[in-house]
C-alpha cells in the first residue's frame, strides 16, 4: 500500500487540522461542503453558551443544522390552552450558527447569510462584486473580515475570538468527513480502524469499514466525525486585536476669534 494512501484512509491530514490549525491560524474555515465520487464532507460552526459545551464535547453530531436555522415558533395545548413559544432559531434557541444556508424552494436562489449579531458587531461591509465582507477600522484601514468561495467560507479568527470574549460565550467548529478507497481494510490494525479521542477542548473519532455498497469499486470506507471549542480570552486581549487608530482629518477654517486668529475645525 502506498503511503498516502494510508494517510488518506487514515485522514491524518484532516487529524492535523482539527488539533493544531482549527482557531490557531489567521483564517477559520467555518463552513465547507463537498461531494465527489470519493470523498465527501461538511464542516459547520455555531455560538455555544459555557453551561452546554460539556454536553456538546459528548456527543459527536452536530448541535444545529444551518439549512433549520430561523426564527420559528411552537404552538402547544395545556388545561384547554394554547401557547405559542417562540424562538430565535428553531430547536436551537441557546445556539446560534454563524452561517445560515437559506433556501427558497427553487424559486429563488438559495443564498448563504452571516449571523447578523456578528455582522453588527464588527460593522462589517458586504462588498458583493469579491463576495467577501469588509471590517473597516477606525483611521480608514480595510481588512478582509469573511471570504465566501465556491463550497467554503473563511473567517478571520481575530474576529471570532473578540466577538466571544466581549460576549463571554464558546465557538465550536464541527466536522464529518467520509473517504473511500480501493485498499481493504486489512492493511490497517484494529487501533487505526477504530480511533478516538477526547480533550478538554476536542473531541474526534475515525471508523475504516469494508465498502459493500459503492458503485464505483471502492472496498473500503472511512469516516472522521470532530469537534473542536475556541474558548473566550480576557477582554483586554481580546480588544487589542484591532487597535483603533488616531483619526486623522483635514482642518477646516470655521472663522476668526475676537482677536484675529483664525479658528480650525480639527
Amino acid at each position: 500500500m502506498m503511503k498516502n494512501e494510508l494517510e488518506y484512509l487514515l485522514q491524518t491530514d484532516l487529524i492535523d487540522t482539527v488539533e493544531n490549525k482549527w482557531g490557531n491560524e489567521t483564517w477559520t474555515i467555518v463552513d465547507k461542503r463537498f461531494h465527489e465520487e470519493n470523498t465527501y464532507g461538511c464542516f459547520s460552526c455555531a455560538f455555544i453558551p459555557w453551561d452546554e459545551i460539556h454536553v456538546s464535547l459528548g456527543k459527536y453530531s452536530f448541535d444545529f443544522y444551518t439549512e433549520q436555522s430561523k426564527p420559528d415558533y411552537w404552538v402547544s395545548k395545556k388545561d384547554g390552552e394554547e401557547y405559542i413559544e417562540y424562538e430565535y432559531f428553531m430547536d436551537f434557541d441557546s445556539v446560534k450558527p454563524l452561517i445560515i444556508h437559506r433556501d427558497f424552494f427553487d424559486i429563488k436562489p438559495a443564498r448563504i447569510e452571516v449571523l447578523e449579531e456578528f455582522r453588527l458587531f464588527h460593522n462589517l461591509y458586504y462588498d458583493d462584486k469579491s463576495n467577501k465582507y469588509i471590517k473597516i477600522i477606525e483611521g480608514g484601514e480595510e481588512i478582509d473580515a469573511i471570504i465566501i468561495n465556491d463550497g467554503e467560507i473563511k473567517v478571520k479568527t481575530k474576529l471570532i475570538i473578540e466577538f466571544i470574549s466581549i460576549k463571554n460565550t464558546c465557538f465550536v467548529m464541527c466536522c464529518d468527513n467520509g473517504r473511500y478507497s480501493h485498499e481493504s481494510i486489512s492493511n490497517y490494525s484494529s487501533d487505526q480502524c477504530d480511533f478516538e479521542v477526547k480533550a478538554d477542548n476536542l473531541i474526534y473519532a475515525r471508523y475504516i469499514r469494508d465498502d459493500v455498497y459503492s458503485s464505483h469499486g471502492y472496498i473500503a470506507f472511512s469516516r472522521f466525525l470532530a469537534k473542536k471549542v475556541i474558548y473566550p480570552v480576557s477582554v483586554k486581549k481580546a480588544i487589542s486585536f484591532f487597535i483603533k487608530k488616531e483619526k486623522n482629518y483635514q482642518d477646516f477654517i470655521i472663522g476668526e476669534s475676537t482677536t484675529g486668529e483664525v479658528i480650525k475645525h480639527k
